[in-house]
C-alpha cells in the first residue's frame, strides 16, 4: 500500500488515486476537538472529528494518507479516529484508535508497508489494515512500550528500558483467504 504524510499548514490538496482532488484543512471545534474539513470537487464537504495528529511533539499538525486497492478512496490516519473516504465526499468507514487526547505529548505513528497490508504501530496500539482499509488486527499496548524489532509475524517491544516482550501478529492474508473462499 502507498502512503504519504501530509503536513497541515493552511489548506492542503488531497489527491485521490483517481486523480480527483479535495481541499483539506483543520480547525478546533468546541475548544479541544480537532476537526478536519475535506472539500471535494463536487461540492461535498466532510467534517471528520479527531482525524488530525496535533500531538505536542509536532511542529505542525499532520495526517497520513493511505492509498489502497480502490482508486476512488483514501484512508486518513492522524488523530483518535481513522477515516476511509471517497473522492466524491462520502465516509465509507471509521475506526476508533486507542489514542487519548490527554496523552498527545506521547503520540507517535510508525507505518510499515507489508505485502498485502499496512502495519501501523502507534503509542497505545497496533493496527493492521488491508488494502480495502478493513481492520485485520487491532491490539492495545502500553504507551511506554517502545518498538525494538519488526518481524514477519511478530513485533518486539521494550518496556521501561528493560523488559522485552513480543506481540504475535496474525497471518492476515491466510485469514482473509479462508474467510473469502465460498
Amino acid at each position: 500500500m502507498k502512503w504519504q504524510e501530509l503536513i497541515l499548514r493552511g489548506r492542503q490538496v488531497l489527491l485521490f488515486p483517481d486523480l480527483k482532488q479535495a481541499r483539506l484543512h483543520w480547525s478546533y471545534r468546541c475548544a479541544d476537538v480537532r476537526l478536519s474539513h475535506v472539500s471535494c470537487e463536487n461540492g461535498n464537504v466532510l467534517e471528520l472529528p479527531d482525524a488530525v495528529d496535533a500531538g505536542e511533539m509536532l511542529d505542525d499538525p499532520r495526517v497520513f494518507v493511505l492509498e489502497g486497492r480502490r482508486i476512488d478512496h483514501v484512508c486518513l490516519i492522524g488523530g483518535a479516529h481513522t477515516y476511509s473516504i471517497s473522492s466524491i465526499g462520502g465516509i465509507e468507514k471509521s475506526e476508533r484508535l486507542f489514542r487519548e487526547d490527554r496523552f498527545t505529548e506521547y503520540w507517535n505513528t510508525l507505518l510499515f508497508d507489508r505485502q498485502d497490508d499496512l502495519l501501523i504501530v502507534y503509542e497505545s496500539g497496533v493496527l493492521i489494515l488491508d488494502d480495502l482499509f478493513r481492520v485485520r488486527f487491532h491490539q492495545k499496548k502500553m504507551i511506554n512500550d517502545v518498538l525494538s524489532n519488526v518481524g514477519k509475524n511478530r513485533l518486539t517491544f521494550v518496556r521501561d528500558h528493560e523488559t522485552e516482550w513480543s506481540m504475535d501478529l496474525p497471518d492476515v492474508r491466510s485469514e482473509w483467504e479462508q474467510h473469502e473462499v465460498p
